[in-house]
C-alpha cells in the first residue's frame, strides 16, 4: 500500500471535484481526473472526425483553452465540413 502525502490527496479532491462540476457545465464532453497522471482529462462526445478529440491538462484553466482549441481546430478542418456537410439532411416533424 502506498500512502499519499496530505497535499496529494488535497490535490485528488480538488482535480476530482472540479472534473464532476465540469462534466454538469459542459454536457459534450467526457471529463474526469486522472489518479494515475494526477491531471484532467477530457474526451469530447459531439460530431468531429474519425479518431475523436481529447485533450489533457495539469490545471483547470490550461484543460478549458485546450478544449476550446481542440474543438476550434476541428471546426476549421476541411475534412470536418466536408464530413457536416455531407451528412443527410434531418428529417422535419410534421407540426
Amino acid at each position: 500500500m502506498v500512502l499519499l502525502d496530505e497535499n496529494a490527496a488535497t490535490a485528488d479532491v480538488v482535480g476530482k471535484n472540479y472534473a464532476e462540476s465540469l462534466q454538469q457545465r459542459l454536457p459534450d464532453w467526457w471529463v474526469m481526473y486522472s489518479l494515475r497522471d494526477r491531471g484532467l482529462v477530457a474526451f469530447y462526445a459531439g460530431h468531429c472526425a474519425p479518431g475523436g478529440i481529447w485533450v489533457t491538462a495539469e490545471y483547470p484553466d490550461e484543460l478549458l483553452r485546450r478544449m476550446s482549441d481542440a474543438v476550434q481546430a476541428q471546426w476549421r478542418s476541411s475534412r470536418a465540413a466536408y464530413d457536416l456537410f455531407s451528412r443527410p439532411p434531418i428529417p422535419q416533424e410534421a407540426g
